[in-house]
């Protein structure tokens, strides 16, 4: 008997027949990732808050708010109607709430350090660290919930342009902020929130770009038209890539 049960437990995590793959339990996937994802997410959360209230309402991070909330609606939907949380759908929801609604944070409050009336350029600059260390969280989770979902349907991984752009935005990202990270912690153990690096800039704005265009090339997507419907997968997009242009190139940093 106990025997068993030991070849049971080993099923669930021995290779599959096929080469390079493993047996994935993805309701065990979603359950670790959930509530990293809802800290994360939290945290976001409590930050936009507290930006909010110091500088108050701006428009493209309202704007991120309202096309996250159109993206994950079906989402809500579906659950609403008693059925259960997917890895797919966590993908969506850490993607789009990074892509749409975090990174225009972070972008707005660096932007804005200068003029706040309501905060510092010290404060703000916090503010830009927290919401790009939180976009990169959720960026992971993201990446995580599609991998080991495509490994339990057994499906390659990669193929498609939303993919290659959405590994490169993960790739940017995560290479910018933990630049950011040691920038700041030059002086340690005090950390240092202000200073500029023209590299940092630069690589910024790509990885911003690049995680618009994921977002927005993911949007357009067999889901999107499926959940969406054509009209609003490709105004959200549309919406998406504009913020994304007018945060790059109109605004100065």
């Amino acid at each position: 008997m106990e025997s068993m049960k030991f070849q049971k437990k080993i099923s669930r995590i021995a290779p599959s027949s096929k080469p390079w793959t493993m047996v994935v339990d993805t309701h065990a996937v979603a359950a670790t990732l959930l509530p990293i994802v809802l800290a994360v997410l939290t945290t976001g959360v409590l930050c936009a808050l507290a930006r909010l209230f110091k500088d108050g309402i701006r428009l493209p991070p309202l704007a991120g708010i309202v096309l996250v909330a159109l993206t994950t609606w079906p989402i809500l939907k579906r659950l609403e109607s008693g059925s259960g949380l997917v890895l797919f759908d966590l993908h969506v929801l850490s993607f789009s709430a990074a892509a749409m609604h975090l990174l225009n944070e972070g972008i707005t409050s660096i932007q804005r350090r200068r003029v706040s009336k309501g905060a510092t350029p010290v404060q703000m600059a916090q503010f830009h660290a927290a919401f790009q260390v939180a976009t990169a969280g959720l960026f992971l989770c993201g990446l995580a919930a599609i991998y080991f979902n495509k490994e339990a349907m057994g499906k390659p991984h990669g193929e498609s342009v939303h993919a290659k752009v959405g590994f490169a935005a993960v790739i940017l990202m995560m290479l910018n902020v933990t630049f950011g990270s040691l920038r700041s912690l030059r002086a340690f153990p005090k950390l240092q929130f202000l200073w500029q690096d023209q590299n940092h800039r630069i690589f910024g704005k790509l990885a911003y770009l690049i995680a618009s265009s994921a977002a927005a090339l993911g949007v357009v997507s067999g889901w999107g038209m499926k959940n969406l419907g054509e009209s609003l997968a490709y105004g959200v997009a549309a919406s998406v890539l504009t913020i994304a242009g007018y945060n790059a190139f109109m605004v100065k940093l």
